[in-house]
């Protein structure tokens, strides 16, 4: 009985680490298929401006 019961535990813990590897090989597969763009360098925003905004005129 402890020799069944082994001989399970491992035949889990094989499968368990066969389903890990796939999902470590999906997982690089799809960073490297569809890179997350990374920016060179960081920028401001073109829509921003340094200036105050204008006073608009209420009359």
């Amino acid at each position: 009985m402890c020799e069944q019961e082994t001989q399970n535990l491992r035949t889990a813990l094989a499968e368990a680490r066969v389903v890990a590897n796939n999902n470590a090989q999906t997982s690089e597969l799809l960073s490297k298929l569809q890179p997350t763009p990374v920016p060179s360098r960081i920028v401001s925003s073109p829509y921003t401006s340094i200036y105050p905004p204008a006073a608009t005129a209420t009359a």
